[in-house]
């Protein structure tokens, strides 16, 4: 505020302040320095809008209580794979309900169910014969300073200036 001016908001601020505090319209508008129609209108706004608020009803606050919590995670931990939706409508209550009760007050998170790869038996015992010869192979190296890197990327280049696959 470089020119020290009130603005219309601070204004009203300040009556509403000064009305809360039992000064007279008279008083607010000398002290202030404003019209006292203007302190006459905010008083009667004030005193219009002056109802009391409803009191809140906390309908989730009344399904989500802790034995709710420890049902729905008891469904959970009895069938990981069953859906959201569907403990929803076993339990007849809203799904959002249930998906807030699983990710705020349980914390869970659901992932999707991925395919690995298929390995027969003849392709484990390949897997299994060639991890033990790498495991020998380190143990006993020609080569006792030899620097061993793995990857996780097919085609990763050590001295690669600029490599857009791999940019993290």
């Amino acid at each position: 505020m470089e020119d020290n001016k009130l603005t219309h908001e601070m204004k009203r601020h300040a009556v509403i302040v000064a009305i809360h505090a039992n000064h007279s319209d008279f008083e607010i508008s000398i002290f202030l320095n404003l019209a006292g129609s203007f302190v006459h209108k905010v008083r009667r706004e004030l005193e219009v809008s002056d109802d009391k608020r409803k009191k809140h009803k906390a309908c989730s606050d009344t399904v989500r209580t802790s034995q709710f919590v420890q049902q729905v995670q008891g469904i959970i931990d009895e069938d990981p794979s069953k859906s959201i939706r569907a403990i929803s409508r076993d339990l007849q209550i809203s799904e959002c309900t249930i998906r807030r009760i699983v990710h705020e007050d349980i914390r869970y998170k659901s992932h999707v169910m991925r395919k690995g790869q298929f390995m027969s038996a003849h392709t484990r015992k390949q897997r299994f014969i060639r991890a033990q010869r790498l495991l020998c192979k380190l143990k006993h190296s020609e080569i006792s300073d030899m620097l061993w890197f793995y990857s996780d990327k097919k085609n990763f280049d050590q001295d690669q200036k600029v490599n857009r696959r791999n940019d993290r």
